[in-house]
């Protein structure tokens, strides 16, 4: 991600922290009124305070990573749809060999992907990316992409990033609130 920083991302590994659904062992100092770690169930109410569907889905794959596969899916048809709508508003001649519905979603993976493992950046050129998201260079070169396309990759990753802003600021929230800062 090009504008995420620490103090964002931290939140949502504070959540994933020990959230796994485990039976409590009763034995002596194992719970307490002082516990130090919000059980599980407490942690699982932060998503009840999330209202948009989309920011919700995108907090689950931020804490969960790739494991919510709906999530990932309704995350990636969200984007998928930003691009769509802003090409067709700017007027853009499809692509001779790929549609823009598959090209959109194609790069939703990509943008995801590379959201949930920014290392992934690292390891990629421009061409490589598109090949990663399997858009080979005879459905569009890389010149052409980055010269026309390219802009809308972009529009999906600031999307994704003011949700998972916005989900953050919930998270964070909610953390406060149980006096777990």
């Amino acid at each position: 991600m090009t504008h995420m920083n620490d103090e964002i991302l931290n939140i949502f590994e504070w959540y994933a922290q020990g959230l796994t659904s485990r039976s409590p062992n009763y034995k002596k100092g194992d719970i307490t009124p002082k516990q130090t770690q919000m059980l599980y169930q407490e942690r699982l109410g932060v998503f009840s305070r999330i209202d948009d569907n989309f920011i919700k889905a995108v907090a689950t794959l931020m804490i969960y990573k790739n494991i919510s596969k709906e999530e990932y899916q309704q995350v990636r048809m969200y984007l998928a749809q930003v691009f769509i709508q802003k090409a067709k508003q700017d007027k853009k001649r499809m692509p001779d060999f790929i549609t823009i519905e598959q090209l959109a979603w194609l790069m939703a993976r990509l943008v995801i992907d590379f959201m949930l493992d920014p290392q992934l950046n690292d390891f990629y050129t421009a061409q490589g990316r598109l090949f990663y998201a399997g858009i080979h260079s005879f459905k569009i070169n890389v010149n052409a992409y980055r010269m026309t396309w390219k802009k809308y990759e972009q529009l999906m990753q600031e999307t994704l990033e003011q949700a998972i802003f916005d989900a953050h600021l919930v998270l964070n929230d909610y953390k406060v609130a149980l006096g777990k800062h």
